[in-house]
C-alpha cells in the first residue's frame, strides 16, 4: 500500500481569476530540482502545447519543485529561485532579467498565454522528504493533477 502524500507537500497559492475552478483536459506535470532561472524554458514548452490530434486542449501546468533535506544549500537555493519564479509566473508579476531579451520574452508569452501554473513545494525545510526522488515527485504531481482534471482528461510527465 502507498503512503499518504497528505500534508508531506504544500501547494502554493494560485491566481483568485476563477480558473482554477475550471476543470482542465489536461495537466503536464514536471518534476523539478535544481533548476533555478533554467525552469523557464521547460515552462515555456509546456504552455505552447496547444492541441492533441488537432483539437484545442486547455491544460495547466503542476510543478514538483524538491530536494532532499540533506540536499547542499546550492540546490536548496536554486529551488528557492524556481519556486519564487513560477509564482511570479502564475500571478503575473513583472519579470524581467537585464540583459536577457530571449528570458523576458518567454516570460510574457507565458504570462499571455494565461494557463494555470501549479506549483508544488516538497523541498523546504518543512516538506523535504528523506526519500526524495523524481518518482516521488511524479506521484505528487499525478495526484493534484487527478484533481483538477475532466473525467476523461489525461496526464502527461516531463522533466525539467
Amino acid at each position: 500500500m502507498h503512503e499518504s502524500l497528505d500534508k508531506k507537500f504544500r501547494k502554493a497559492p494560485s491566481r483568485e481569476s476563477g480558473i482554477e475552478d475550471e476543470k482542465l483536459d489536461a495537466m503536464i506535470v514536471i518534476p523539478a530540482m535544481n533548476e533555478g532561472d533554467k525552469i523557464i524554458d521547460t515552462i515555456y514548452s509546456a504552455v505552447s502545447q496547444k492541441s492533441v490530434n488537432g483539437e484545442n486542449v486547455r491544460h495547466g501546468v503542476v510543478v514538483i519543485v524538491n530536494n532532499r533535506p540533506s540536499s547542499k544549500n546550492e540546490i536548496k537555493t536554486s529551488n528557492l529561485r524556481t519556486y519564487l519564479l513560477l509564482q511570479a509566473l502564475e500571478h503575473k508579476f513583472p519579470i524581467s532579467m537585464r540583459g536577457d531579451a530571449a528570458f523576458n520574452e518567454k516570460v510574457k508569452f507565458i504570462q499571455e498565454l494565461n494557463v494555470p501554473i501549479h506549483v508544488i513545494d516538497s523541498f523546504s525545510d518543512e516538506y523535504a522528504h528523506p526519500d526524495s526522488n523524481v518518482g516521488r515527485a511524479r506521484r505528487i504531481g499525478t495526484e493534484h493533477a487527478l484533481g483538477v482534471l475532466k473525467p476523461d482528461g489525461f496526464i502527461v510527465s516531463t522533466d525539467a
